[in-house]
């Protein structure tokens, strides 16, 4: 399996399509027409805790606040196709993607360094001791950065955590949408996800958590 191709399920085309939006407001609707395609667009059925189940981003961003997604190996297969949808579900007017300018291209960096471990469900929870810890301490020189990207590829295991877009909460802190892919190569796992990170607004360390962009995994 390339993991790099099923980490990446957002197009070219819809990055572009949503970059015009934020620079050219009288051809955003070329982003609108290419946001309703993708909303429509069929995907391999998703299924909800609740055992309701859908196949598009529509019926994604309805119940994706309200309930986790299945624990069946095969259904987290198909959320993978759905980050996209997380991404038209987060996108505002203050949202910058990684191609404008404002983005800080060299986040990997930061995130291998920085990001809490400690602070989002994922399959390497069960080697973390209890102290606040990053995919550098863990990994050392495995964890490697590019651009707004760090990633984790060993023997036994992919790891990757991609920023793909800067927005402002509500509460006005700087934010950061990242697809989440982890995939264990020799066993049943494989977890895709959407989160957000915030930078601390202290000098603790490490410097950046992560926060649930809808209901955490059930």
């Amino acid at each position: 399996m390339n993991f790099n191709t099923v980490c990446l399920p957002i197009t070219l085309a819809v990055l572009q399509a949503c970059t015009l939006a934020n620079t050219d407001p009288e051809k955003s609707s070329l982003y609108s027409e290419q946001q309703n395609q993708e909303f429509i667009k069929p995907r391999d059925v998703l299924k909800f805790a609740s055992g309701e189940v859908v196949s598009d981003c529509k019926g994604y961003l309805k119940l994706s606040p309200q309930q986790a997604v299945s624990e069946e190996y095969s259904n987290k297969i198909n959320a993978k196709q759905y980050l996209v949808c997380d991404l038209f579900g987060a996108y505002g007017p203050n949202s910058i993607l990684p191609s404008e300018p404002g983005f800080d291209p060299e986040l990997g960096q930061e995130i291998c360094k920085e990001l809490n471990l400690l602070s989002f469900e994922h399959s390497l929870r069960p080697m973390l001791d209890g102290n606040p810890i990053t995919l550098k301490d863990v990994f050392k020189a495995d964890a490697i950065p590019n651009g707004t990207e760090c990633k984790v590829d060993t023997k036994d295991r992919s790891f990757t955590i991609r920023v793909v877009l800067k927005d402002t909460s509500p509460k006005g802190e700087v934010r950061f949408l990242a697809t989440v892919c982890d995939e264990i190569k020799d066993g049943n796992y494989q977890d895709y996800q959407s989160i957000w990170i915030y930078r601390s607004d202290s000098n603790k360390k490490p410097g950046m958590k992560a926060g649930s962009l809808y209901l955490p995994t059930q």
